[in-house]
């Protein structure tokens, strides 16, 4: 028997935007008024362009030219196996998916409603899908990488980025023993300048070797912070680009002499702003408490306030605080007091700030693993999710309102549906979904599908275990249903003239 198909939900194009209010005039035109029907303008429809995501390189560690890239006494430093799932999803027919590798651009297979692109081997790429029928291709890539043990021991796992032109990516360290990679890619038709800045507990920094980097189309460059930015135990980066968008990721090692404190991937997150939800904080019995990093982009200090929620909504005690940030610094804060569970940080501010909480897998002093908990948009419509391959993940939903029941379903690799089920989420609360059940062996994807109404975000909590069987962890926000492009008024010159 077929399985059913998703039944997407279409979304109206948003109204129209006015280009031209009143006259376009020529030098030395005479104008006379227009006609009442002229004068009303022509609705013109946007085109959606392809959907693009930029996927970064896996941790690894820094090679010294003339040395070998391992040590022959730690060849389990080197054992990381690492994963990229792309997906495109359409409604009737599957949107052509493309990955653009070192060895050029291929096209990735599809059937069904899907197209899909499954790769091991650690290569950076960018992920591409075309439009279907005017709308916005449904496209997601997650890309992981796993070290048992060793120096790189840990799960990095991330979104693959979108390009944009103004982006913040609140991690990473460049203290001793931790290195901070930034990783720049330019997906587009036109080079790109970008300028780099950061903001650390002691100020901001410019590094004048980062401003002014020149990206080609499809360049990709590196730049390695603790040459850039050194001595800083809490940083903030902040990527602006003319000229096209670029995508950035901060690729991010721990270690403490010989003991391994994790790896995470970090991609741009939501701009600034005085709200941010950070959803996908777990805590267990033994581990460090989770830290809040929150940097002050302006001039103005910024008088922070933050509240964890958990399953049985808001946590008082000393989970919720309250503290002043100096203007241009980026500072951390313990979240204490957390019973172990599932937590969503929501951080409010009087002025524009960004934010993220840290996890860590354990306590200070042993080995551990690294997580970053980014800011989460509100979702809308029906979110596709990339599932990662042979890596265990929850699903974490939190409703900042009102809950309701939540719609889940498994897609295989044709788009199919293979399974579903309703998560529910109380109101103002968090609820965690174990996706082993529901997913199989067959689901490549998830959609995800709120309540109509209800204002909610959600995020992939992944996990595994290192050599030793301690957990290792990474989280991943889930991004909204891309949006269908609208419309432009274009309206005539007083005379009647189009421009």
């Amino acid at each position: 028997m077929r399985r059913p198909r998703v039944a997407w939900g279409r979304v109206a194009s948003g109204a129209g935007v006015l280009l031209a209010a009143g006259a376009v005039v020529a030098a030395g035109t005479t104008t006379s008024p227009a006609s009442p029907a002229a004068a009303q303008g022509s609705a013109v429809g946007l085109a959606a362009g392809d959907a693009v995501l930029a996927c970064a390189g896996p941790p690894r560690l820094l090679a010294v030219e003339g040395q070998p890239e391992t040590d022959e006494d730690f060849d389990a430093r080197a054992d990381t196996e690492t994963s990229l799932r792309a997906v495109a999803v359409g409604d009737e027919q599957p949107p052509a998916l493309t990955l653009t590798g070192s060895g050029g651009e291929r096209e990735m297979p599809s059937t069904g409603t899907l197209g899909l692109a499954d790769e091991s081997g650690g290569e950076p790429a960018v992920v591409r899908a075309t439009p279907e029928a005017g709308r916005p291709a449904r496209l997601a890539a997650l890309q992981t990488a796993l070290t048992p043990d060793g120096d790189l021991r840990g799960l990095a796992a991330s979104a693959c980025a979108e390009p944009v032109e103004d982006a913040w990516i609140v991690a990473g360290s460049t203290v001793v023993g931790r290195s901070s990679r930034l990783e720049l890619v330019n997906p587009g038709p036109t080079t790109a300048v970008v300028d780099v800045t950061a903001l650390t507990s002691a100020g901001p920094v410019a590094p004048q070797a980062a401003q002014g980097v020149s990206l080609a189309p499809g360049a990709r460059e590196e730049l390695l912070l603790e040459g850039l930015v050194p001595d800083a135990e809490t940083l903030a980066v902040r990527v602006q680009a003319s000229g096209g968008g670029v995508a950035a990721a901060l690729v991010e090692t721990r270690l403490s002499g010989l003991t391994p404190h994790g790896v995470e991937t970090s991609v741009a997150a939501t701009p600034a702003g005085q709200r941010h939800v950070l959803p996908g904080v777990a805590v267990r019995e033994g581990w460090s408490a989770p830290r809040l990093r929150v940097a002050v982009p302006g001039s103005e200090d910024a008088v922070v306030r933050w509240q964890a929620t958990g399953a049985d909504g808001p946590v008082d005690g000393p989970s919720t605080g309250a503290a002043t940030v100096p203007a241009g610094t980026a500072v951390e804060v313990a979240v204490e007091g957390l019973a172990p569970g599932d937590y969503t940080v929501t951080v409010d501010a009087d002025v524009r700030v960004v934010a993220a909480v840290r996890t860590t897998s354990g306590p200070a002093e042993q080995a551990s693993d690294v997580a970053w908990s980014s800011p989460a948009q509100v979702l809308s419509g029906r979110s596709v999710v990339a599932l990662p391959d042979d890596v265990d993940a929850d699903l974490h939903l939190t409703a900042l309102g009102t809950g309701g029941e939540v719609e889940v379903q498994a897609l295989d690799g044709r788009g199919d549906v293979v399974d579903a089920t309703s998560v529910p989420v109380g109101d103002f609360s968090v609820a965690a979904a174990d996706l082993a059940e529901l997913t199989g062996d067959d689901a490549v994807a998830l959609v995800v599908a709120p309540p109509a109404g209800a204002e909610m975000v959600a995020a992939l909590v992944l996990g595994a275990e290192a050599a030793d069987g301690d957990p290792l962890l990474s989280v991943v926000p889930v991004r909204p249903e891309a949006q269908p492009p609208g419309a432009v008024t274009v309206r005539p010159a007083r005379d009647g003239r189009w421009p």
